[in-house]
């Protein structure tokens, strides 16, 4: 089953704007042309550059794309901006808050806006993403490991269990690489995600942050803190498949559509509506993390959302994450184009 083709935003621009675009257009163009990669192998933008991107260096001729990405937020997505920004400074107030950041990106154009993105975040289950694709990776090469039988001797004891989704495997049996893909996915299941990373390795993902330019965790340590610009990267490259080729692409966000948890960013989206997503939650020393990701694949034009929030209670968290989805949706996905 394939995810359906949506359309791009349909848009009338009156004559003036156009006489003003074009240079501002051709001007960029001409840029992106001219721009020269640090040692890191990020494009570094010249001086007035209106673009930015992330090329692989390892190739001795090809410099393949991952990312691009306009430089600056659209200022029309301002008054959207001002909307979120004001609903999470009242929900700080009432206490309901500590903290919340949120990045949103319509994916036919690339405008892009961000509230509070240098905020760090327990990235918790929000790492299972990138061992899904670690994996698909590693089929392009060798197929026959997604069919491979892993034993699953018991439960493995966690720091933290999941308060939201528990889907457990059953103890004594094999499942295949793939299967326990898709309960680390759809069912968020911690053991089998420990089962893959055992099979895979520390630090099997290396790749894929160095492909991305995401500081890699440190794979003996306990936690891990991401941002949510950073995190929108692996959600990026599914969709735009640049990192994985587009069937393997297109298999990972079928499987984040199947997610079971049906809360927080999704709920107040038309059912309908396909949204692959990623959540994490986290309770500890009496202050709660909840953070969620998704695409929206509505008609006019796809979009990106992230939220991730601090505070005191996991069920309001996830309840702030679902107002942000509202008040985006209500003004993207009712089919009345912004831009």
């Amino acid at each position: 089953m394939k995810l359906k083709n949506m359309g791009l935003l349909k848009t009338r621009v009156p004559f003036p704007v156009v006489v003003v675009l074009v240079p501002l257009v051709a001007c960029a163009a001409y840029f992106a042309r001219h721009q020269t990669p640090d040692e890191n192998g990020t494009t570094v933008r010249s001086p007035g550059s209106a673009m930015e991107q992330i090329r692989r260096q390892n190739y001795e001729f090809t410099r393949p794309l991952v990312l691009a990405s306009i430089s600056n937020e659209d200022p029309r997505l301002d008054s959207l901006k001002r909307t979120i920004s004001a609903y999470i400074d009242a929900r700080a107030q009432d206490g309901t808050l500590r903290t919340a950041s949120v990045y949103l990106r319509i994916l036919g154009t690339g405008a892009w806006m961000a509230i509070n993105e240098q905020e760090r975040y327990s990235a918790g289950s929000l790492l299972k993403l990138p061992l899904l694709i670690h994996f698909l990776k590693e089929s392009e090469q060798n197929p026959s490991v997604l069919g491979t039988d892993l034993y699953f001797g018991g439960h493995f004891e966690v720091p933290r269990k999941p308060e939201i989704v528990e889907q457990p495997l059953q103890a004594g049996r094999h499942y295949t690489v793939e299967e326990l893909l898709r309960r680390m996915i759809v069912y968020s299941d911690n053991d089998a995600t420990i089962l893959l990373t055992n099979f895979a390795g520390a630090g099997a993902e290396a790749d894929l942050y160095d492909a991305l330019h995401i500081t890699q965790p440190d794979w003996t340590a306990g936690d891990y803190f991401i941002g949510v610009e950073e995190y929108s990267r692996f959600f990026r490259v599914l969709f735009n498949a640049t990192y994985l080729e587009p069937s393997l692409s297109d298999y990972a966000l079928r499987l984040l559509a199947q997610s079971s948890f049906k809360g927080g960013l999704m709920k107040p989206i038309d059912p309908s509506i396909k949204v692959p997503r990623k959540f994490a939650e986290r309770g500890i020393n009496g202050e709660s993390e909840f953070h969620e990701m998704g695409i929206v694949y509505v008609p006019q034009d796809p979009y990106l959302l992230g939220v991730m929030t601090k505070g005191r209670d996991l069920m309001e968290l996830e309840g702030v994450v679902a107002d942000v989805s509202q008040i985006v949706y209500s003004a993207l996905g009712k089919g009345t184009p912004v831009f």
